[in-house]
């Protein structure tokens, strides 16, 4: 026989409906994860599967009546979002007008940054080629090494890995079956300037084009990159190092000079640029008491 059940009552109170979870040390603290659940009471289910911060992405958010200002705000959102994520035909006819109004000497690269899944990738890919498109870049997410090889086989442009490698075991895995054509290196990306030399050699060694990119970097990260970029044998695709050029101001005092649309890399010592303490003081931020 299961004996009768009784309900626990508190040992300060002796209350069987005690609420004060300080008074009685037995009954357990409310935690972070009932805290959640409780936030969640009585609301629908997507809701609570929601990203953090991403509640009402699917849906209106409640408080769009009252604020005319967040509803136009979270439609332009959504707007951006499908625009680049929902319709890729417009996006290749946009890159091909570009390319139109460009001069024929000129090359368009198209970053897609793994908006497309393989069957989007696969009709767009030649759309591309037919606007005269040079490079298509991480058509597909990271993850997707065997659509990456597949796409980079059919595809009559240079298809170009980003995103996916990052390691050198990840431009060995590139390299060795050919799941792309040229490696976009980053040294923010890879971890540092050896680390970045040595995956632009084993991906050049395997047959890969190499392109010098940049992660928007200031004046001392880009006089970084393009100390490094000087020595690599080869960068068929070349360099892209405009991040000073976006920002108003600077942490660093550097030489970096652009002519004729190039960088011209610092032959001063070190990378060429160093801290400025006033302004790294002027530009810090500080927590509000």
């Amino acid at each position: 026989m299961r004996p009768a059940w009784t309900p626990r009552t508190c040992s300060a109170s002796g209350s069987a409906s005690c609420s004060n979870a300080g008074c009685c040390p037995r009954r357990p603290r409310r935690g972070r994860d009932d805290r959640s659940l409780h936030k969640h009471h009585r609301r629908p289910a997507h809701a609570a599967c929601a990203p953090a911060g991403d509640d009402h992405d699917g849906g209106p958010h409640p408080g769009d009546r009252a604020n005319p200002h967040r509803r136009g705000r979270d439609r332009a959102e959504r707007a951006a979002r499908e625009d680049r994520h929902r319709h890729p035909r417009a996006n290749v006819q946009r890159a091909t007008t570009i390319r139109d109004a460009l001069p024929a000497a000129d090359t368009v690269r198209v970053d897609v940054s793994q908006a497309w899944d393989e069957a989007t990738a696969r009709w767009a890919i030649p759309a591309l080629h037919a606007g005269s498109i040079a490079v298509v870049e991480q058509p597909v997410h990271a993850a997707s090494i065997d659509a990456m090889r597949r796409l980079t086989r059919a595809s009559p442009i240079t298809v170009m890995a980003d995103e996916a490698v990052t390691t050198p075991q990840e431009a060995m895995a590139y390299a060795s079956t050919h799941a792309c054509d040229a490696l976009s290196i980053k040294v923010t990306k890879h971890g540092g300037l050896m680390r970045t030399a040595q995956i632009a050699h084993m991906a050049s060694a395997g047959g890969l084009a190499i392109f010098g990119g940049t992660m928007i970097e200031g004046a001392i990260g880009t006089a970084a990159c393009a100390q490094l970029y000087s020595t690599l044998p080869d960068l068929q695709w070349g360099c892209q190092l405009f991040g000073p050029q976006l920002l108003v101001d600077d942490v660093a005092i550097s030489a970096l000079r652009y002519d004729d649309f190039a960088l011209c890399v610092p032959d001063g010592p070190g990378f060429g640029a160093t801290l400025d303490p006033e302004k790294l003081a002027y530009h810090q931020r500080r927590q509000k008491a």
